[in-house]
């Protein structure tokens, strides 16, 4: 049998292009989400190094960072990460660091804040790098560099597929049966049509009726049929 059901085609190449669309979308929409929690722990990050930068002072013509215990504690607590920090001067060499931070790749541009990946004390995270010659000693720079471990940033992307996947396998199954729903309603006259044409008799052929309630795609097949019938 050659033959093909064209519901099933129908369905076939709505449901596949309908999943196509649903997994674009998922991986689109997913790639958003790691962006929008990168940018906002990125802005936390870069706040963070602010804080140490404003605890740079200038004392007998050189930079000094005035960092009490008390506010060390304060800037390295964190209930689920590790934060990092270390501030050097240009020409008074280390001021603070409580970890060992790989050495820069190029150079900073003064002002401007760079983030990257890397491991630091043997742990991935997330850094933020900058110089500034705010507060610093004339003829002098300071390079602050904070980083974070990554537990917060993944288990949020963790969070977000648990939440986001099983809404849209739902969202799948649920326009599945809708797009199943339209194809057969709208086949039904298809299949009446068929049905009628299967129960004639060569000796009893009647033109077929109601045209206009059928789609216009079959009216020229019905009638040529009509016309054969009535010769």
């Amino acid at each position: 049998d050659s033959g093909y059901s064209l519901r099933q085609r129908l369905l076939v190449r709505l449901w596949g292009t309908l999943f196509i669309v649903l997994v674009l979308s998922t991986v689109a929409a997913l790639a958003l989400a790691r962006h929008i929690g990168t940018v906002v722990y990125d802005h936390w990050l870069y706040d963070s190094a602010m804080t140490l930068a404003e605890q740079v002072k200038v004392r007998d013509g050189k930079s000094v960072l005035e960092l009490p215990r008390s506010s060390v504690e304060m800037f390295e607590w964190d209930r689920v990460d590790r934060v990092f920090g270390e501030v050097s001067s240009q020409k008074g060499g280390m001021l603070f660091s409580n970890a060992r931070f790989p050495k820069l790749a190029g150079t900073l541009a003064p002002g401007k804040p760079r983030f990257y990946d890397t491991q630091v004390n043997g742990k991935q995270a997330r850094v933020v790098a900058l110089r500034l010659k705010e507060g610093a000693a004339p003829d002098d720079e300071v390079t602050i560099q904070v980083a974070e471990t990554r537990v917060k940033r993944d288990s949020l992307f963790s969070d977000i597929l648990l939440i986001f996947l099983p809404m849209q396998a739902v969202i799948l199954v649920v326009t599945c049966l809708l797009v199943w729903f339209a194809v057969t309603s709208g086949l039904r006259a298809v299949e009446d049509i068929a049905l009628q044409l299967s129960n004639y008799e060569p000796e009893r052929l009647e033109p077929i009726d109601d045209l206009k309630y059928l789609p216009n795609e079959l009216r020229p097949l019905l009638d040529a049929t009509n016309q054969l019938i009535a010769n």
